[in-house]
């Protein structure tokens, strides 16, 4: 089933698929249908570090043809920084050519040596347990995952796996800022009902928090925000409170394992970040009933300038991210302000009133 939860959508039963790319270098062990865990190697990449060219006839003062016979590293022997590669007497003294990087050589040429830094592991982790459906080894793998998808408003940091810990519940007076956190969140995806402030992600960031999940963030808190401590936004930019049904959903869960996917790339206005809880297919909470926040027709009051106090009427559901006034990205709707007109409003920025 799947709702619009303010500007959150939810699938409360759904399977998704994710695509690794593997780079060159790259390369899966992984066969299809095969089960692989959260955090597990989707596949490993080899790739040199860097790469320096060093001009050595120009250094020695001699000829690209000449400058070979000076070489002391013939290609494919390795060099550590500061070793010297090439050498000349000149006189009483000597023209010392020093590798600038520990690597090893990987062509000679015209009087030009070409160093190839050494090597660097890394693997391509899954973002969240399932089972591998396509399997190309040295392309891309496609993880098939069933569970809750929760497909946030914003978010920034990277990709989390944890637990899941909801401080807040549905009538339940949150508790002060500095006042929120303990030893035993430390490690855990914390989810609160309420926006984040300055002083609550600084308490988040001393703790230990993995990541924070919170209804709204003010857009001049953004640049303020702690680098070691990813933020996910359900409603949006603003101070607006978490949508009730979210809450109670994400209350259901409290727990268990779940997934953070940034859903990093370069254009991030396209994409959303997601909060994936893996639930078995026959687990799954078919009994949770959850209707839009926002419809078509609603009243609405507008809550920030320009038009600040206003009511008008929802016409229409806008899907893709919109530019507000402070040069932020947001969706919202079409809302219809008899003193004003058409008039796009974030979600964020307006409260239902019917």
């Amino acid at each position: 089933m799947s709702i619009a939860a303010s500007h959150s959508r939810v699938s409360t039963s759904a399977t998704v698929k994710r695509e690794y790319d593997i780079p060159a270098g790259g390369l899966s062990s992984l066969t299809e249908n095969q089960s692989i865990g959260a955090l597990e190697t989707i596949a490993d990449v080899e790739f040199p570090a860097d790469f320096k060219m060093v001009n050595i006839g120009d250094q020695l003062g001699v000829s690209a043809e000449e400058a070979v016979e000076y070489l002391l590293k013939r290609v494919g022997e390795s060099v550590e920084v500061g070793e010297e590669i090439a050498s000349r007497q000149r006189g009483l003294g000597r023209i010392m050519v020093k590798s600038p990087i520990k690597g090893r050589i990987a062509r000679v040429e015209k009087g030009m040596v070409l160093v190839e830094g050494e090597t660097e592991q890394t693997d391509i982790l899954a973002i969240a347990p399932g089972v591998t459906v396509i399997v190309e080894p040295r392309r891309s793998v496609v993880v098939e995952t069933t569970g809750v998808i929760i497909q946030a408003a914003w978010g920034t940091g990277k990709n989390i796996w944890g637990t899941l810990k909801v401080l807040d519940e549905i009538g339940k007076a949150a508790t002060p800022d500095a006042e929120r956190f303990t030893i035993d969140h430390r490690g855990a995806i914390i989810v609160i009902g309420s926006p984040a402030t300055g002083a609550l992600m600084r308490a988040a960031a001393n703790v230990g928090v993995k990541a924070l999940i919170c209804s709204s963030v003010r857009a001049s808190l953004i640049p303020r925000l702690p680098e070691e401590v990813p933020l996910v936004v359900t409603q949006g930019f603003g101070e607006a409170p978490m949508d009730q049904q979210l809450l109670t959903l994400l209350n259901t869960y409290n727990g268990r394992e779940a997934a953070v996917d940034m859903k990093i790339q370069s254009n991030w206005r396209d994409i959303r970040p997601e909060i994936i809880i893996p639930v078995a297919s026959q687990s799954m909470t078919e009994h949770v009933e959850l209707r839009p926040y926002f419809e078509v027709g609603h009243k609405v009051r507008v809550l920030q300038a320009p038009y600040l106090g206003e009511i008008g009427t929802v016409t229409a559901l806008v899907d893709e991210p919109q530019e507000l006034a402070s040069g932020l990205w947001s969706p919202g709707a079409e809302v219809e302000i008899p003193a004003v007109g058409t008039a796009f409003v974030a979600f964020a920025n307006m409260e239902q009133l019917d």
